[in-house]
């Protein structure tokens, strides 16, 4: 179990991660794969994979379901698990994203038109079952295929 910072966020996504969940002092909440996964499921986006990292650290907190209290030391895991949930809901209203589910999510079409260009362009490319189009009638526009019909085939 890795944890590592280096002190500059401007170092790695990982320690801007690091930075902003203020998760900075060994052992951490999170080791470095975990943040790096959540920066993988998230395409780079450090915002995303923050808001990602608090919904798990909130979970964490969450799953401990009983306070705990020994001699004088009180540990109330509820209210750690409610005040990363409030971190969290602040959050994602500040910088407009949304908690991720963690499922593969279908892409259809590129990011750009540049991109879909390139895609429909690749020889390589499996052609798609379904296209805009498929079920129009080859005749329209043909004056032909009105004769036809109308004398019979």
């Amino acid at each position: 179990m890795a944890f590592n910072y280096s002190g500059n966020p401007a170092s790695s996504e990982r320690d801007e991660v690091r930075f902003l969940l203020g998760d900075t002092v060994a052992p951490g909440y999170l080791q470095d794969a975990e943040i790096d996964w959540l920066l993988a499921q998230t395409g780079g986006n450090v915002t995303s994979a923050v808001a990602g990292a608090m919904q798990q650290i909130a979970a964490q907190f969450a799953a401990k379901a009983v306070d705990q209290t020994t001699g004088r030391i009180s540990t109330e895991f509820s209210a750690r698990a409610a005040a990363w949930e409030e971190r969290l809901r602040r959050w994602l209203a500040d910088n407009g994203t949304t908690v991720l589910s963690f499922t593969p999510m279908p892409r259809a079409g590129g990011i750009s038109e540049a991109a879909k260009t390139a895609q429909e362009q690749d020889t390589d490319r499996i052609p798609p079952a379904i296209r805009r189009g498929m079920h129009d009638d080859p005749r329209v526009g043909d004056e032909s295929a009105w004769d036809e019909l109308r004398h019979g085939w």
